[in-house]
């Protein structure tokens, strides 16, 4: 959090109707209306204002905001709309983000990339629910997490991209050892898959990946795992 201006400063200076809410924790609390322009090519032009606070955490940007609608414009309760448990919004998977962020770790990038991306699909649902979102969506739950980390990982398989995540729980030089995940049949250090796995190593700690794959299996995914020691 010691690059404040460089983070922050940038997203401030776009929404003057936002601003820094006290707060006694170490978190940054920014409130206020956030507003939009988009016309896109071949879809709707909206025009629209949402009433948000956006929580950044402390080691931001290893750990992902949290956006909050704070006038329930956007239905809690309807799936379609794509809001969490806790009533944040769902911008996208954690690690697609986190991806995003290692190259542009700023508010402004974040909320170009993936909070304006969520507003303007939402402001075109709240017309019309029969609607399709202009940028696309993730199936709920797990089945949309492997969804995009099949894209993100270029797996074919469900099993696949459980043993990728394992694998990026361990240190490389025990998982370059081990059988690879793509299914290739060689270890990981005589496949091209082993820039994969150092990629996304950078991505996040391997305690995250062990912790997300603890959660991905606890919602009731089956993972039928392969024996990936030789």
């Amino acid at each position: 959090m010691s690059s404040f201006p460089i983070l922050f400063d940038e997203f401030l200076l776009n929404n003057p109707f936002m601003s820094i809410y006290p707060t006694k924790t170490k978190n940054i609390v920014i409130r206020g209306d956030y507003s939009f322009d988009i016309d896109p090519p071949e879809c709707d032009h909206i025009i629209d204002e949402y009433k948000l606070k956006i929580v950044i955490y402390n080691d931001f940007p290893n750990k992902l905001p949290k956006v909050f609608e704070m006038e329930n414009k956007i239905p809690r309760h309807n799936t379609i709309f794509h809001v969490n448990q806790d009533h944040s919004l769902c911008l996208g998977s954690t690690l697609n983000i986190l991806k995003s962020l290692k190259k542009n770790p700023d508010l402004n990038s974040y909320a170009k990339n993936f909070l304006i991306p969520y507003l303007y699909d939402t402001s075109r649902l709240l017309e019309d629910k029969t609607r399709t979102r202009y940028h696309g969506e993730l199936s709920h739950g797990n089945k949309g997490l492997i969804e995009e980390y099949k894209e993100l990982f270029e797996l074919d398989h469900k099993n696949q991209v459980l043993d990728t995540i394992y694998l990026l729980t361990l240190p490389y030089q025990l998982a370059k050892e081990i059988k690879c995940s793509c299914g290739c049949g060689r270890k990981l250090k005589d496949c091209d898959f082993k820039n994969t796995i150092k990629k996304y190593k950078k991505y996040a700690a391997e305690s995250w990946y062990q912790k997300h794959l603890e959660n991905i299996i606890k919602r009731g995914y089956r993972w039928e795992k392969i024996n990936l020691i030789y």
